[in-house]
């Protein structure tokens, strides 16, 4: 027969598979948002290389000018890319803090509801079990009351032998 351990372990533990499901939820959601990003500045650093190639190849201008020019976006793409990888991590960062901020919240307000679940069940079952022992002595008691009753009645009916 399982005891009250029993029933506070399976309230508090409840089923593993919710917790493996949201587990792999989690980490599903992490990879997703990592793909995108990367893909993203990604994108942008190829596309940003092309245009540069192709503005500078096709400018009609002396081999010292387009170097000096070639070196000049070369700095301005340097910087905005360096620029734009701050923001990149920053945002990621932001993102990053603010699930971990969420998920702190919602595994905080699953165990307080956990908490309040199994203190109302430890509840229940144990106005329960007074409940059930208070009828089992009210029984025993009403017994017994008529057993002494019947034996009362029977005790003035009898009749002394009569020799």
């Amino acid at each position: 027969m399982a005891g009250r351990a029993d029933d506070v372990d399976l309230i508090q533990n409840g089923p593993k598979w919710l917790y493996k499901r949201y587990n792999n939820s989690k980490e599903m959601i992490q990879m997703e948002n990592s793909t995108k990003s990367s893909g993203l500045l990604l994108g942008t650093l190829i596309g940003g290389a092309i245009g540069a190639a192709s503005a500078f190849l096709l400018a009609p201008k002396s081999g010292a000018k387009l170097r000096e020019d070639i070196a000049n976006k070369y700095h301005v793409i340097n910087d905005r890319m360096q620029q734009m990888a701050t923001n990149v991590g920053d945002k990621t960062q932001d993102i990053a803090n603010s699930v971990s901020e969420q998920s702190t919240k919602l595994t905080d307000k699953v165990s307080e509801i956990r908490g309040n679940v199994t203190d109302k069940a430890i509840d229940v079952k144990d106005k329960f079990t007074e409940k059930t022992n208070e009828v089992k002595n009210n029984v025993v008691n009403a017994w017994q009351d008529s057993k002494a009753e019947v034996k009362r009645e029977a005790d003035s009916h009898r009749q002394p032998f009569s020799s």
